[in-house]
Protein backbone atom coordinates (compact mmCIF):
# COMPACT_ATOMS: atom_id res chain seq x y z
CA UNK A 1 0.00 0.00 0.00
CA UNK A 2 1.48 3.32 -1.09
CA UNK A 3 0.08 6.38 0.96
CA UNK A 4 0.06 9.84 -0.56
CA UNK A 5 0.03 13.55 1.09
CA UNK A 6 -2.88 15.45 -0.48
CA UNK A 7 -4.49 19.08 0.04
CA UNK A 8 -8.20 19.36 1.14
CA UNK A 9 -9.86 22.97 1.00
CA UNK A 10 -11.14 23.97 3.84
CA UNK A 11 -14.85 23.32 4.26
CA UNK A 12 -17.02 21.16 6.86
CA UNK A 13 -16.39 18.49 8.54
CA UNK A 14 -18.08 16.12 6.22
CA UNK A 15 -16.77 17.97 3.40
CA UNK A 16 -13.02 17.19 3.94
CA UNK A 17 -14.13 13.32 4.63
CA UNK A 18 -15.56 13.50 1.08
CA UNK A 19 -12.43 15.11 -0.20
CA UNK A 20 -10.62 12.84 1.49
CA UNK A 21 -12.31 9.37 -0.42
CA UNK A 22 -12.55 11.42 -3.28
CA UNK A 23 -8.78 11.68 -3.35
CA UNK A 24 -8.55 7.51 -2.41
CA UNK A 25 -10.03 6.78 -5.87
CA UNK A 26 -7.34 9.08 -7.77
CA UNK A 27 -4.45 7.63 -9.45
CA UNK A 28 -1.10 7.38 -7.33
CA UNK A 29 2.43 7.13 -8.54
CA UNK A 30 2.97 5.50 -12.00
CA UNK A 31 3.26 1.82 -11.66
CA UNK A 32 0.55 1.85 -9.00
CA UNK A 33 -2.91 0.09 -9.01
CA UNK A 34 -5.77 1.89 -7.30
CA UNK A 35 -8.04 -0.55 -5.62
CA UNK A 36 -10.61 2.06 -4.83
CA UNK A 37 -10.90 3.27 -8.89
CA UNK A 38 -13.43 1.14 -9.89
CA UNK A 39 -15.68 1.39 -6.63
CA UNK A 40 -18.56 4.08 -7.00
CA UNK A 41 -19.49 5.99 -3.77
CA UNK A 42 -22.99 6.47 -3.61
CA UNK A 43 -22.95 8.49 -0.55
CA UNK A 44 -21.11 10.08 2.18
CA UNK A 45 -22.68 11.19 5.51
CA UNK A 46 -21.20 12.05 9.12
CA UNK A 47 -23.27 12.57 12.05
CA UNK A 48 -22.22 12.57 15.54
CA UNK A 49 -18.63 11.79 14.51
CA UNK A 50 -19.88 9.00 13.00
CA UNK A 51 -19.17 8.51 8.92
CA UNK A 52 -21.33 5.96 6.57
CA UNK A 53 -20.01 5.90 3.32
CA UNK A 54 -22.45 4.12 0.83
CA UNK A 55 -20.70 1.87 -2.09
CA UNK A 56 -21.41 -0.06 -5.31
CA UNK A 57 -19.11 -2.95 -5.59
CA UNK A 58 -19.61 -4.05 -9.35
CA UNK A 59 -18.06 -7.81 -9.66
CA UNK A 60 -14.83 -6.22 -11.63
CA UNK A 61 -13.98 -4.51 -8.69
CA UNK A 62 -13.98 -7.59 -6.59
CA UNK A 63 -10.29 -8.78 -4.95
CA UNK A 64 -8.82 -11.76 -3.17
CA UNK A 65 -7.98 -11.42 0.47
CA UNK A 66 -4.90 -9.37 -0.21
CA UNK A 67 -6.57 -6.82 -1.88
CA UNK A 68 -9.78 -6.98 0.07
CA UNK A 69 -7.56 -5.93 3.16
CA UNK A 70 -5.31 -3.18 1.62
CA UNK A 71 -8.73 -1.98 0.46
CA UNK A 72 -9.95 -1.98 4.27
CA UNK A 73 -6.82 -0.78 5.49
CA UNK A 74 -6.54 2.27 2.97
CA UNK A 75 -10.32 3.40 3.99
CA UNK A 76 -9.74 3.20 7.91
CA UNK A 77 -6.44 5.23 7.85
CA UNK A 78 -8.25 7.68 5.58
CA UNK A 79 -10.95 8.47 8.22
CA UNK A 80 -9.08 7.72 10.77
CA UNK A 81 -7.09 10.51 10.45
CA UNK A 82 -9.55 12.87 11.04
CA UNK A 83 -9.83 13.37 14.81
CA UNK A 84 -13.18 13.99 14.87
CA UNK A 85 -14.29 10.35 13.00
CA UNK A 86 -14.79 7.97 15.86
CA UNK A 87 -16.54 5.36 13.62
CA UNK A 88 -17.57 4.53 9.52
CA UNK A 89 -20.05 2.35 8.85
CA UNK A 90 -19.28 0.79 4.95
CA UNK A 91 -22.87 0.36 3.26
CA UNK A 92 -22.78 -1.91 -0.30
CA UNK A 93 -26.48 -0.39 -2.26
CA UNK A 94 -27.65 0.99 1.06
CA UNK A 95 -27.10 -2.34 2.99
CA UNK A 96 -24.69 -3.54 5.85
CA UNK A 97 -23.26 -6.95 4.38
CA UNK A 98 -21.18 -9.72 6.67
CA UNK A 99 -18.20 -9.35 4.39
CA UNK A 100 -17.58 -6.84 1.27
CA UNK A 101 -15.65 -9.40 -0.68
CA UNK A 102 -16.69 -12.75 1.32
CA UNK A 103 -13.08 -12.89 2.88
CA UNK A 104 -13.10 -10.34 6.18
CA UNK A 105 -15.85 -9.45 8.25
CA UNK A 106 -16.98 -6.10 8.52
CA UNK A 107 -18.15 -4.38 11.75
CA UNK A 108 -20.99 -2.03 11.70
CA UNK A 109 -19.57 0.52 12.57
CA UNK A 110 -15.77 -0.03 12.13
CA UNK A 111 -15.04 1.61 15.83
CA UNK A 112 -11.58 4.50 15.74
CA UNK A 113 -9.44 1.75 18.75
CA UNK A 114 -7.20 3.96 21.15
Amino acid sequence: MVSKDIQVKSGSNEDLIKQALAALQQDGPEGTVNLWKPIPIKSVTLKDNAVTIDIELPDTARLGAPGEQMLLDSLGQTLFQFDFVQSYDLLVDGKALESLMGHFDLDHPTVRHS
